[in-house]
């Protein structure tokens, strides 16, 4: 009896030990629960300030999305404006290019009208010095001597200029040569025959012709 005391006294206190192994564990595995629930708290505090803080900042970036978008607006608007001045200077351009060949094909003409002109009155271009052109031609004009008073012209053009059919220049200036003069004009006063004596015929007075 005394042994099956001594054997129960043995499990009681294996169990005992158990038990309290048990226990220690368990007050452990609280303890560890303990720090985990203490530890999640503080990870949801810091969770529930990071989106206390992370609102205002969502707020700020839809803020700057918007901002964003706007510039984004401005900048296509300011594209298409740009487009339309690119087109309008380029039509200008063309524009300025259809007038200028238009400027350069009345240029041609008038330089040719200059030249027919020039032709028929007897000019020649200056072409000396680099002085040419429409430019040459009128300052050609310009110096042009008029004809004198006396001068018959063969040929008037518009514009008040007149062609001399019997010389140009200087030698339209010159006077007529011999076999050119008019008959019955004096060569000289020396060589010229003596007119013939014309007789004096005295006018009649009104007492004449009243006693006749």
């Amino acid at each position: 009896m005394r042994r099956d005391a001594q054997t129960e006294l043995n499990r009681l206190r294996s169990t005992h030990a158990a038990a309290t192994a048990d226990l220690i564990q368990t007050v452990k595995d609280r303890d560890a629960a303990r720090a985990d629930a203490s530890r999640y708290r503080s990870d949801a505090s810091d969770l529930q300030q990071q989106l206390a803080s992370a609102a205002p900042s969502q707020a700020d970036q839809a803020k700057q999305l918007d901002a964003a978008n706007r510039r984004l607006d401005d900048l296509e608007h300011s594209v298409r404006v740009l487009r339309r001045e690119r087109d309008a200077a380029r039509q200008a351009r063309d524009q300025a290019l259809r007038t200028h060949e238009t400027l350069q094909q009345a240029l041609v003409a008038a330089r040719q009208k200059l030249a027919v002109v020039a032709s028929a009155v007897g000019i020649q271009p200056a072409t000396d010095m680099g002085t040419s052109g429409p430019a040459a031609v009128l300052h050609s004009l310009r110096a042009t001597p008029a004809d004198p008073p006396g001068q018959q012209s063969g040929s008037s053009l518009p514009g008040g200029a007149s062609v001399d059919l019997g010389g140009v220049g200087s030698q339209g200036d010159a006077p007529l040569s011999s076999s050119k003069r008019p008959r019955g004009s004096p060569t000289s006063p020396k060589s010229s025959p003596a007119p013939p004596a014309k007789r004096r015929v005295a006018p009649l007075s009104p007492d004449a012709g009243g006693s006749s």
